[in-house]
């Protein structure tokens, strides 16, 4: 009766240390799916010169299994530095783990410059795991909650809509490990939240180029001035041109050192180009001058005021719509 009560009791004590033993991650050894998502609530424009942008955002994860995983233990913002991370809350729920943060970050990431000012970026918020590979854990992007808030505005952008993206990042190295071969390739879970912003409109442009257009104007209004009229006629091209080198250097203030040639760069050449070649047209008009064909002179300036204005504007819409 006695070895009978003890063999329940022993029964019973097996499955309650079975019930509270920690789930395996998976009992078959594949890797443990963690769904991830990222929602926005604040963001800055991106700086094009430092090459970086501000977030704030909403960090969660959510799995199955060993409790201990934890995945907001082991992330880091890809490319980034995170300033802080505060109201943390962890949950169960149907049967799953549930881990939230809100992240404050900084992130560096290159831009493709050479469409500026008519330029349009993609910012990738994204998070990779540190410690498991992903033979232990992968990535779920939860794309039905990741987003930005709607009420988010950035000045001198449109924001476009944002898709997550889970993807894995391998790493040609074993990382010093020298129980792994020399050639081993670590690979790491990473989630992304891509924002896609644009310049609207041709109202940065315009604002970017004014003194630059205001220059050629200068310069192009020169031919209505008698060729022999030397101070006037060749100062204004003279001043024009110091004009756009400063304007020049005002552009070149927004953006890194790069030997990437931007459409502002295309456009302070052209209207370079312009400005000294209407100089030399001026030194023509001059010679049919004093040559006592002052009629040609004078034809070849009206002519070259039209000329040189229609293919200035045709230039700039080819650059700023190509």
């Amino acid at each position: 009766m006695v070895g009978g009560r003890m063999r329940w009791i022993m029964m019973l004590a097996a499955m309650l240390a079975l019930l509270a033993r920690p789930a395996a991650a998976q009992s078959d050894g594949a890797p443990v799916p963690v769904r991830v998502g990222i929602f926005v609530v604040h963001l800055t424009p991106p700086d094009l010169k430092s090459g970086q942008f501000e977030t704030v955002f909403w960090l969660w994860f959510r799995w199955k299994g060993d409790a201990d995983l934890d995945p907001m233990k082991k992330f880091e913002v890809v490319n980034g530095l995170v300033e802080a991370l505060d109201n943390e809350d962890a949950k169960e729920a149907h049967g799953e783990h549930y881990r939230v943060a809100r992240v404050r970050a900084t992130i560096t990431q290159s831009f493709d410059i050479s469409r500026f000012p008519m330029d349009s970026h993609e910012l990738q918020i994204g998070v990779e795991e540190t410690t498991e590979s992903v033979a232990g854990i992968t990535y779920v992007p939860d794309r039905e909650n990741s987003s930005v808030e709607t009420e988010i505005t950035l000045a001198g952008w449109r924001l476009g809509k944002a898709r997550a993206e889970g993807t894995v990042k391998t790493y040609a190295s074993n990382f010093g490990d020298v129980a792994l071969p020399a050639d081993a390739a670590s690979a790491y879970a990473r989630f992304t939240l891509v924002v896609p912003v644009s310049r609207p409109g041709i109202d940065y442009p315009i604002k970017l180029f004014w003194t630059l257009y205001l220059s050629v104007l200068v310069a192009v209004l020169a031919f209505w001035i008698k060729a022999t009229d030397l101070d006037p006629r060749f100062g204004l091209g003279i001043g024009a041109v110091f004009a756009a080198m400063a304007s020049a250097y005002v552009i070149s203030g927004a953006l890194p050192d790069s030997n990437q040639m931007t459409i502002a760069d295309k456009v302070v050449m052209w209207s370079i180009g312009f400005i000294v070649v209407s100089m030399l047209e001026s030194i023509i008009s001059l010679r049919f001058f004093h040559a006592g064909r002052e009629e040609v002179g004078t034809k070849l300036d009206r002519i070259s005021f039209w000329v040189f204005s229609a293919g200035y504007i045709l230039v700039n819409v080819v650059l700023l719509r190509g």
